[in-house]
């Protein structure tokens, strides 16, 4: 049983979430930079088919 009130163990939870939070944003942080690159390319993809045709 682990004691949730214990201060050494609540730091150590805390810190693990905090390590958890910060891996989830950068993820999320590097699949919104790979999203926005990719939309801009396909913008200008799009925008030269437009003229070509």
């Amino acid at each position: 049983m682990v004691n949730e009130f214990n201060p050494i163990y609540k730091a150590g939870y805390f810190s693990q979430l905090a390590r958890d939070q910060t891996a989830a944003n950068t993820v999320v942080g590097v699949g919104l930079w790979v999203n926005e690159k990719t939309y801009a390319k396909q913008k200008l993809h799009d925008a030269g088919t437009r003229q070509l045709f």
